[in-house]
């Protein structure tokens, strides 16, 4: 990411536009105040001269399970498809599949710590954007 642009509404959502080094841009629509206790919900769309995909089937804002369960305890739903994860939140599902793949594949780790630090840098260039209402480029 070459420039980023983005405005925000305190913590509860924000909008981000980015311009690559190919030049290529890409716009990003986040919120965040959904009631409590509710799960997270992404949906991802990749916006082109001719055509849209998306991760989700049309007018779908809900996203679907893998596996639903209905038992005296109540409903439970799953979308991991690794047994042994069933039942943890899915910010640890992806701590321990983070983890074997580090353990499986050790150069792996300073990619990702890489990675970290762009994102880093990404963010606090979100938040000089907003309280400067421009453009930051990198």
């Amino acid at each position: 990411i070459r420039r980023i642009f983005a405005v925000r509404n305190g913590n509860a959502a924000c909008n981000i536009l980015a311009r690559f080094a190919n030049g290529m841009s890409a716009s990003v629509e986040c919120g965040s105040k959904l009631p409590a206790g509710t799960e997270d919900m992404d949906r991802h769309e990749i916006i082109a001269r001719r055509g849209v995909a998306s991760d989700r089937a049309v007018d779908t804002q809900v996203p679907q399970s893998s596996i639903y369960e209905w038992t005296d305890k109540g409903p439970a739903a799953f979308t991991d498809v690794d047994t042994e994860l069933f039942g943890l939140p899915n910010e640890q599902i992806w701590v321990v599949r983070a983890a074997f793949a580090i353990l499986m594949k050790g150069e792996l780790a300073p990619i990702w710590n890489q990675a970290a630090a762009d994102m880093k840098k990404y963010a606090d260039a979100i938040i000089k954007s907003d309280a400067e209402n421009k453009p930051v480029t990198l």
